[in-house]
């Protein structure tokens, strides 16, 4: 089985064959086994050109000699189906809208584009099989012709970003295509479509809803599927606004028959937000499916500090509904295209110091993938309310009745599943639908959500020990009678399972079949008193400006001397002064450093100093300090850095606000029948070495640490190594959300300032009683 985890590999500037080696290279290090390539904002290689081959060529020589499989990205940035603008310089394959209601109804409208993301100003007809059969001429075709011995190898499947019908569609408008006139009569028993909209037929948004979804689903996902079966690959990606019913509606006709066509279908989950009201009612929609191997793509819009333990967290209710490979947006050969998606920023690369935490969570993933695989109970279904939307598609509708009563069923730990409007219910089984009016209808019957809830009490498995539901949990019961239960939130929760106490950490994962390693049933000895700090690389933070602010402060409680990047082709003034960066090394990270020109040294007096710049990115700032300094962001109406002396000593309890790689280290006894070793208190990637040998190493709390019994008494030096995300070098990203006055498309907040040490560390003993107590 090979690691599920597909990073989409964000090809930017102009690789050549020698970066691509390196960065498959640092993937394979991981345990990375697949990828996608991604052609994204910051590219600078013509798309589709003679040199944009020569860049896949070279991905698929190294590919080749570490055995990696590859995954197609089908067009440059997203939406699929243009072909980077190609598709729609023909006028022809142009999509099309007609309007139903209003001054100009029956009108047809052609090319309009109202999410015109990239500039492409019109989008391409995915209604039109001969656009559809272009674009794989332009696409499809074109990889094949050049790359042909690779597919069904090393090139296993091709990926198709969002497309969607309604892109071309205003207010008061449907999607069209050409031949929707006899259809629409071939359906209705010979009515003129032009006589349904000239009267407001009531049952018009429907049926038109109802050829368009069949005419998507034949003229482009039936297609693309049917062109990667006949080359031996998987048809795989997801469509537009999959987490919200009407949305949906709108832009596909119909989600879960759209996505069935899909040979490994998948759903977008990119924002990571595990309170979003529709969270469990996006996963829903994937679990609705037949399929063996479905997809999410995931973490798209970061933070780029998550910690490991939610990755795993979501990456384990991902395999609770079902899916098995994941798509992780993004892994960029460096960050110039943050500076066009300059909004949101998460990195699956060595631009992390913590990147070493991928092997571990690919040992979740390849755990998760394999969950995914066995049979949920199902206490109730649920029918997705596709026509409660379609039968009036212009009016934009609520989402809530859905959400509300997926959200109570999952609290209460109800197995529900989504079954398509024409899918037969199993004999016996219970099923809720809705009225037109978005009413709930238990086995036909109209009910209210407490009826519901009254119906289901006494269902939940996990329990508070004072008896009441955990929030922010989600609890999965399989058919074999094992159980996964997951804490959604930051905060450690005690449950009660079936008699047993269990404490699940933050963003915590338990399977009853096999309960996680843990110190219970172990004796602890607390280590205590001074550890020594050693701080393996510079510190490096921004200078932050907002809304087109040119002045920034940096507050010096000691004499700092530090190096300063500048972004290239930004300037700096310190003090009053200009100042000249130069082409040099710096201590940046790789995918960052070659976008920066330095100046080594600044020697900054205790006192507050004034720095200027502009043109300030969220995650490509102007202006970047590093030095032997902690670092404390100031945010407020001019925003600062407080620079203050590193601690060279640490004790247990303290935090220390740094970036990259802190090692604390100790002189210690062993205990007698000393068997591990046990960290509390930190969310970083942790490593444990004894007298230079390295024991252990884990991204989750509890960090626990075990070994066969060492030499009783024997002392050794401990040293406690921890590593950041890449997030802490852009400072209060959270308040820079809060206040930035222009935002096309907020990323996830942060999860909070990055904090170095520990609240506990302790050796783990084995209980020394013989079996009566002696």
């Amino acid at each position: 089985m090979r690691n599920p985890i597909i990073p989409m590999i964000a090809v930017t500037g102009r690789p050549t064959p020698e970066q691509i080696k390196h960065f498959l290279y640092s993937l394979h290090e991981v345990g990375i086994e697949q990828f996608l390539i991604y052609p994204r904002s910051g590219c600078e290689v013509a798309y589709m050109s003679e040199a944009w081959y020569a860049v896949i060529d070279a991905f698929l020589r190294s590919a080749e000699v570490l055995e990696m499989q590859v995954w197609l990205y089908d067009d440059f940035n997203w939406p699929s189906g243009h072909c980077g603008g190609k598709v729609v310089q023909k006028e022809a394959f142009r999509l099309k809208s007609i309007c139903i209601r209003g001054a100009e109804r029956g009108e047809i409208h052609s090319g309009l584009n109202r999410d015109d993301f990239f500039g492409y100003g019109k989008f391409p007809d995915l209604l039109s099989e001969a656009a559809t059969d272009y674009f794989i001429q332009c696409t499809h075709e074109a990889y094949f012709t050049r790359f042909k011995e690779h597919f069904g190898k090393t090139i296993v499947g091709i990926f198709t970003d969002e497309p969607s019908i309604a892109y071309a569609c205003g207010e008061n408008d449907v999607p069209y295509y050409v031949g929707m006139e006899r259809d629409y009569a071939e359906l209705t028993g010979g009515k003129s479509l032009s006589d349904a909209i000239r009267e407001a037929d009531e049952t018009l948004s429907e049926t038109c809803m109802r050829l368009v979804n069949q005419r998507f689903r034949k003229c482009y996902i039936q297609k693309l599927s049917a062109w990667c079966r006949a080359h031996g690959i998987v048809m795989t990606g997801h469509l537009l606004h999959d987490d919200s019913p009407y949305k949906s509606a709108r832009n596909s006709g119909g989600l879960l028959e759209s996505l069935s066509d899909f040979m490994q279908p998948g759903i977008d989950e990119i924002y990571s937000d595990l309170h979003a009201e529709s969270e469990l009612t996006l996963w829903g929609a994937i679990d609705a499916l037949a399929q063996q191997n479905t997809m999410a793509e995931m973490f798209a819009l970061g933070p780029c500090d998550m910690p490991y333990a939610k990755k795993r967290c979501m990456l384990y209710l991902a395999a609770g509904f079902g899916v098995n490979h994941y798509f992780c947006a993004i892994s960029p050969l460096d960050m110039r295209g943050n500076a066009i998606i300059t909004d949101f920023f998460n990195c699956f690369s060595a631009l992390q110091p913590d990147f070493q935490g991928m092997r571990l969570l690919k040992e979740a993933a390849m755990d998760a993938a394999l969950l995914a695989k066995k049979e949920h109970q199902i206490d109730v279904y649920i029918r997705y309310p596709k026509h409660c939307y379609t039968r009036n598609i212009l009016k934009e509708q609520s989402d809530q009745p859905l959400y509300a009563l997926v959200n109570e069923l999952s609290k209460m730990q109800v197995q529900w599943k989504f079954l398509q409007e024409a899918d037969t219910s199993p004999e016996r089984a219970d099923v809720i639908s809705f009225s037109d009016a978005l009413q709930y209808l238990f086995n036909g019957v109209p009910v209210g959500l407490d009826e519901i809830r009254q119906r289901y009490a006494g269902k939940a498995l996990m329990l508070l020990k004072t008896g009441e539901l955990p929030e922010n949990f989600f609890v999965r019961r399989f058919a074999d009678g094992s159980i996964l239960a997951l804490n959604l939130s930051s905060e450690t929760v005690d449950c009660c399972c079936q008699g047993v106490t269990i404490s699940i950490d933050g963003y915590g994962v338990w399977k009853s079949a096999t309960a996680e390693t843990n110190a219970d049933g172990r004796k602890s000895a607390e280590i205590s008193g001074a550890f020594s700090v050693d701080y393996k690389n510079e510190n490096v933070i921004r200078a932050m400006f907002l809304n087109g602010q040119t002045k920034s402060t940096v507050d010096c409680k000691c004499v700092v001397r530090c190096g300063i990047s500048v972004r290239k082709g930004a300037s700096i003034n310190l003090d009053g002064k200009g100042l000249r960066p130069k082409e040099t090394e710096c201590v940046l990270p790789e995918g960052m450093r070659e976008l920066y020109d330095g100046i080594s040294e600044v020697r900054l007096c205790t006192g507050i100093h004034e720095i200027c710049s502009e043109n300030d990115q969220k995650y490509l700032p102007s202006i970047l300090l590093h030095g032997d300094f902690l670092a404390e962001v100031t945010s407020g109406d001019v925003c600062g850095v407080v620079l203050s002396e590193r601690p060279r000593v640490y004790y247990t309890g303290e935090k220390i606000p740094y970036y990259g790689q802190v090692t604390f280290t100790q002189t210690v006894q062993m205990p007698e029948n000393c068997c591990g070793l046990q960290l509390r208190g930190s969310t970083l990637y942790t490593r444990i070495y004894l007298d230079g040998n390295l024991m252990g190493e884990s991204v989750v709390q509890p960090h626990v640490f075990s070994w066969d019994s060492l030499p009783e008494g024997k002392t050794v030096t401990l040293c406690i190594e921890q590593r950041s995300s890449i997030g802490p070098i852009f400072g209060d990203t959270a308040y820079y959300d809060a206040h930035i006055s222009e935002c096309s498309w907020r990323g996830t907040p942060s999860t909070g300032h990055t904090r170095f040490g520990f609240e506990s560390v302790c050796f783990l003993v084995k209980d020394g009683t013989d079996e009566h107590g002696k």
